[in-house]
C-alpha cells in the first residue's frame, strides 16, 4: 500500500536488504537491462568507486552534454 508510510519503509528496507545479501554473495544486482533507478544506490557497493568513475567517464565521452538519462550515475 503506497499509502502506508510504515509499510513502504518496511519494502525499502528489504530491498536494500536483498542487494546487500547479493553484493556479500559475490552477485549482481544488474538485469537483463541494467540497472534501473531504484538499483542505482546500490550500484557502488557492488562495483566500487574506481569502477564508477569509469563508468562516469564513458557516459561523458558520449554524452557531454548530459541528455541522455541525466542524473544516472551522479555528475
Amino acid at each position: 500500500d503506497r499509502h502506508d508510510e510504515d509499510a513502504a519503509q518496511r519494502a525499502h528496507k528489504a530491498f536494500g536488504d536483498v542487494f546487500a545479501a547479493a553484493i556479500d554473495m559475490e552477485g549482481t544486482i544488474t538485469g537483463e537491462h541494467g540497472v534501473g533507478a531504484a538499483k542505482l544506490p546500490y550500484l557502488q557497493a557492488r562495483l566500487g568507486a574506481d569502477q564508477m568513475a569509469l563508468l562516469r567517464r564513458i557516459k561523458a565521452a558520449f554524452d557531454p552534454a548530459g541528455i541522455l538519462n541525466p542524473g544516472k550515475l551522479g555528475s
